[in-house]
């Protein structure tokens, strides 16, 4: 079974990406704008405090739920907007929420919307990223360590929330590899708020490149890539599948040329999208775009893939699918596929 023709028949159609979000968009002017009754202007005290360590907010501000909490922080009036726009605050305001929010600031929409003004309307991307920044659970920062997922909440698409990253990082805590918390554990009465600087992007609105890069266990990809100047392709190139091999796997590569690299790099690429459910029990070929081919074997103990310079000696296993992308999915593998046109 050839899975390029297999897989033009299932294809994963993806959503408005965020250039098209940052097109939908309207000045939004945030004086006098009241979020339950409550405006920044009149209650006019910061509940900013704490660096990213381990103290918690000790002040009276778990007297507030998420959302009068982030009316009360300056620093959050645009978070506050977009939550209006998007009519979320009913759900920051339940008691039932139970949530921790990485709140970016306003300089990080700045960041995110460049030259552009704010939504003034809510799209379902929009829905979608102001929602995957709410994990489940109230997370302090003394709880983070080694990099671990946490659930989110995700609308309106996914069968399963995806999973936001956090690590503490030399005192820092990170999120998605690219975002650090700035004020962390202001307590709420229905949940937690972390500050962050950067926008935090869901899978299936990000690109290839996007999802591998919030991701500890793909940095000698990523770094591969960008060295095989790959990374431009794997972001915009559309319906692609990549089988991607975790750091350690790139221990056993060595340091290959860069025209070396990106043969084996696209040999890890299909040009079309081949999802989980696609692959059968038996052997399958997957043409790549390194003009080559993939055999992937599908058994009892699930599926081993190898190139067509290995044999099924060599080959590694798939050991987590399905990371859907708005350009492509992304299965994990244990080894580099090495193809023969590669000294």
């Amino acid at each position: 079974m050839n899975l390029s023709q297999s897989a033009d028949k299932n294809r994963f159609q993806p959503r408005v990406r965020p250039s098209r979000l940052k097109a939908l968009v309207s000045l939004v002017t945030l004086a006098g704008v009241s979020v339950l009754g409550l405006s920044s202007v009149a209650l006019g005290q910061s509940a900013e405090v704490n660096p990213s360590g381990s103290s918690r907010e000790s002040s009276n501000s778990s007297r507030y739920n998420l959302a009068e909490l982030a009316v009360r922080t300056p620093s959050l009036s645009t978070l506050v907007s977009l939550a209006s726009t998007c009519q979320l605050v009913d759900f920051l305001a339940d008691p039932n929420t139970n949530a921790t929010v990485f709140a970016p600031s306003n300089e990080a929409f700045n960041k995110f919307l460049g030259d552009k003004p704010l939504p003034e309307t809510c799209s379902d991307d929009l829905k979608s990223i102001l929602l995957y920044h709410v994990a489940v659970g109230k997370l302090y920062s003394e709880e983070f360590g080694k990099t671990k997922g946490y659930q989110t909440y995700l609308f309106p698409y996914s069968p399963e929330v995806e999973q936001v990253f956090v690590k503490l990082d030399h005192g820092t805590v990170r999120v998605n590899q690219s975002s650090s918390v700035s004020s962390a554990n202001i307590e709420a009465s229905n949940g937690i708020v972390h500050i962050i600087d950067t926008v935090l992007i869901p899978d299936q609105i990000g690109t290839i490149v996007d999802a591998l890069s919030k991701r500890e266990q793909f940095e000698s990809l990523v770094r591969a890539a960008v060295a095989s100047r790959l990374e431009t392709t794997l972001a915009v190139v559309p319906n692609l599948t990549l089988f991607a091999p975790v750091n350690k796997a790139f221990k056993a590569v060595g340091s290959p040329s860069p025209d070396a690299l990106k043969k084996v790099l696209l040999h890890h690429v299909l040009g079309a999208r081949v999802l989980a459910h696609q692959l059968v029990a038996g052997y399958q070929q997957a043409p790549t775009l390194n003009r080559d081919s993939l055999t992937i074997f599908g058994g009892s103990d699930g599926f081993a893939i190898f190139g067509s310079g290995q044999t099924p000696l060599d080959a590694g296993r798939i050991t987590s699918t399905d990371v859907i992308t708005s350009n492509g999915v992304i299965h994990t593998i244990s080894k580099v596929l090495v193809p023969d046109n590669v000294d």
